[in-house]
């Protein structure tokens, strides 16, 4: 720092260079120091005592002496000055040049010094690519807009597919849903009165024998008793043995189109959770940039981040609910079934739903509801009338076959009436919205699944039914004997009274599971009529054709977003250069401009520290230019800018449009098998007795598919979920996403691979029109 004095100022005396005092204190301090030795040496010298010792004393005491003479003399030597000989502009301030050394060698600060003219120099080499690429985009190849016409076909046909795709999907799982109503109807009878029978004691262990022991051997009351338990207990046997038969071809009709559905279910869900997962990881990463890259300069950047937030706690809220959907996977993605089957812990979520009556309700009011029910409702009248008149052929049997007929053929008529009309409908839906593709009528053979033996499946059932028959006679053999013990030895504890009414209560519900059984056998020639209407087939093979279509739909969906982002990207990539490496210029310069901060308070006289700040005012003037110059060039693409801002701003909306009906979707299946399988792990099935067990093994393979489902379902969602929490750890920010310029016309010429995907998507057109087509024809 200079100081300049002034003439008015007092004269005080001022000392140039070392201190007075200190110069001093050091010659007295040398002085006696030397006295002191030459005390000591003398001596030695003159006793010839330790002659070395006394001379080096001698030595060292009169080179200490004169060291202090010398010390004073130049002390009187030090001239003052007073302040008004000192001329104007003269520095009187003490040389900073050791504090200087002293802090650049400071190991910070030095390193930072060291990097500066590293850093300027990236800093210059990217103010040059961006005159550079100022210059190509005067190259009138840029000019070319058939990319963009491109992005809003694909982004069309994107719409109407992703429209028509979710429609599909709701209008399938009405299907499947109404077919499936009274099949699970059917099978209600039997799993009631099994859930009966395994709660209640008196079909339990030996609790007949304990009852009848009370009775004398031959008693008739008890014989009678034990032939209606006999009874009961084998028709049990045989209605489970034909259930599962039926339940075997019903799979064997339904079973295609389930497992069909079950699939396009899961790729619909893996390509929605991809979608919102890509959505996620975008918003975040334009959220975080805005965040770091708030800067004056970026013009293009202040228009993109007002709603960069927004979008990400939208999609943010998404993913919240859905990870309150599916509670039981748990912090560390560990999924938990126990959570699922504690009642207190579904309950709490869902006490005030009843998720499966809510979706009856939702199956009910359809219109095509009553249709569905009516042919249904008459095809089993038909099926019990026509089982009764072969059963005994009178003529009040054949009336009501006659009777029935009229019904079923009044319903089928009806049914098939509403088929045909939005069959066609389908088909007008499609021509309307591909109008450019033309499909000559043509039957879709596909393979669909290998052929099942029924025959062996039926054998099996039969095979462990007759073991379940032997098991049983076993059984009997043991109550008998334990009957004729407990009469002997056994000890009586109830009254006569109470043996009475132990009867009586055992045979008012062997009268209770008769009549319910018999139900439970009605219900057998219901499930094999659904099995084999040939209407329901070709309802189901409808399905199947259009589920086929609609797995590659749902498994297209990711590719159609990447490719039109991709195509959006080809069309202002010549901006995305210009752009990018503008930002990065300008993150470069606030990088070296806080540099530059850190070191001034110790580093400002630096020549590094000056020669470093010229330089950076320098490049920020060719930096300011390259803006400028950028803003005029891009004002010329700026129909461009906007039209493909609105492209992609429609492209998020349809995304986010996918996204929540997908999830919607997928959300309400996650909760009906949760709630399917909630309920059967309340039936806590204890089998004691062996025809039990044997309706216990049909039992456990409905539960089993049911948890398969659950289980498929939750490893999706844990898969991406574990994804997204690996979103934050990633360093996005390190190197932006975007083309080489190399790669431009690489993708824009590679004419091979867009026609490729052009096939296969006009393809997927193709197919679905012939499905509507066939499925006009068939009704």
């Amino acid at each position: 720092m200079q100081v300049f004095l002034s003439p008015q100022l007092p004269p005080p005396r001022r000392s140039l260079g070392v201190s007075c005092s200190k110069l001093r204190s050091l010659s007295i301090t040398l002085l006696v120091l030397g006295v002191l030795l030459l005390t000591l040496g003398i001596p030695g010298l003159t006793a010839g005592i330790s002659f070395g010792a006394g001379l080096g004393f001698s030595a060292l005491g009169g080179v200490l002496v004169i060291s202090g003479l010398l010390f004073l003399l130049v002390r009187r030597e030090v001239p003052t000055v007073r302040s008004e000989e000192i001329p104007r502009g003269v520095s009187v301030t003490p040389s900073e040049e050791p504090a200087l050394e002293k802090a650049q060698k400071e190991p910070e600060t030095k390193k930072i010094l060291d990097r500066l003219p590293k850093e300027l120099d990236q800093l210059d080499t990217y103010i040059q690519e961006v005159f550079a690429c100022l210059e190509r985009l005067k190259d009138p190849k840029y000019e070319d807009r058939g990319l963009l016409t491109e992005a809003k076909e694909k982004l069309r046909v994107f719409d109407v597919v992703e429209k028509d795709m979710m429609s599909e999907f709701l209008d399938i799982q009405r299907v499947l849903n109404e077919e499936a109503y009274y099949v699970e109807h059917c099978q209600d009878p039997l799993e009631n009165i099994a859930y009966e029978i395994f709660s209640s004691q008196e079909l339990r262990d030996y609790y007949c024998a304990g009852v009848c022991g009370y009775l004398p051997s031959g008693d008739a009351r008890a014989d009678r008793l034990k032939r209606s338990v006999k009874e009961v207990m084998d028709r049990f046997m045989r209605v489970t043995w034909k259930s599962w038969e039926a339940s075997v071809m019903l799979d064997h009709s339904y079973g295609v189109a389930r497992e069909l559905f079950k699939k396009a279910v899961g790729v619909l869900e893996e390509s929605v959770y991809k979608s919102l997962f890509k959505s996620y990881r975008d918003a975040f990463y334009e959220c975080e940039k805005a965040k770091i890259q708030r800067d004056g300069r970026f013009k293009w950047l202040q228009d993109t981040s007002a709603h960069a937030e927004q979008r990400f706690r939208d999609i943010n809220g998404c993913w919240e609910d859905l990870k309150q959907t599916i509670f039981w996977v748990g912090e560390h993605d560990c999924m938990d079934i126990e959570t699922v089957r504690k009642s207190c812990m579904w309950l709490d979520r869902y006490a005030d739903k009843f998720i499966l009556r809510e979706k009856e309700e939702k199956m009910e009011r359809h219109e095509l509801f009553h249709a569905t029910m009516v042919r249904k409702a008459s095809g089993h009248a038909y099926a019990k009338a026509k089982a009764a008149f072969e059963k005994e052929r009178s003529n009040e049997n054949q009336r009501k076959v006659k009777d029935v007929e009229k019904w079923l053929s009044k319903g089928l008529a009806e049914f098939r009436n509403q088929e045909s009309r939005r069959a066609r409908e389908r088909l007008r839906e499609l021509q309307t919205l591909y109008p450019e593709v033309s499909v000559e009528e043509r039957v879709l053979e596909r393979q669909r699944t290998k052929k099942v033996n029924l025959e062996n499946l039926y054998a099996d059932i039969e095979k462990k039914y007759h073991h379940c028959v032997r098991e049983q006679e076993h059984y009997w053999k043991e109550v008998e004997n334990k009957e004729a013990e407990y009469r002997e030895n056994g000890e009586k504890v109830l009254s006569a009274e109470e043996v009475s009414e132990c009867l009586q209560r055992l045979e008012d519900c062997l009268e209770t599971w008769s009549k319910k059984l018999t139900k439970a056998e009605e219900s057998v020639f219901e499930m094999k009529f659904d099995a084999t209407e040939k209407l329901g087939n070709k309802v189901l093979s409808d399905v199947t054709n259009r589920l086929e279509i609609l797995c590659e739909d749902a498994e297209e969906m990711i590719f159609r977003i990447e490719e039109i982002e991709m195509t959006l990207r080809m069309v202002e990539l010549p901006l995305l250069f210009m752009k990018n490496t503008f930002e990065k210029a300008s993150l470069q310069y606030n990088s070296c401009k806080e540099m530059l901060a850190k070191v001034e308070p110790q580093c400002k006289e630096s020549p590094t520290y000056r020669s470093s700040q010229e330089r950076l005012e320098r490049l920020n003037q060719d930096l300011q230019t390259a803006y400028t110059n950028c803003q005029e060039r891009l004002q010329g693409f700026s129909d461009l800018e906007s039209e493909v801002r609105t492209c992609r701003d429609h492209l998020r909306e349809q995304m986010k449009h996918f996204e929540v009906q997908g999830l919607n979707f997928i959300n309400e299946e996650l909760l009906w098998v949760g709630a399917e399988l909630f309920t059967q792990a309340r039936l806590d099935l204890v089998a004691t007795v062996p025809y039990m067990e044997f309706y216990l093994q049909y039992h456990n393979i409905k539960r089993e598919k049911v948890r398969s489902q659950w289980m498929a379902k939750t490893e999706r969602y844990r898969e991406i979920r574990q994804a997204f929490q690996g979103v934050m750890k990633e360093d996005l920010l390190a190197e932006d996403t975007i083309l080489k310029e190399e790669d431009y016309w690489l993708l824009r010429d590679d004419w091979l691979l867009r026609d490729e995907r052009k096939n296969r998507q006009r393809r997927l057109i193709c197919n679905k029109i012939a499905a509507a087509q066939q499925r006009v024809k068939g009704f």
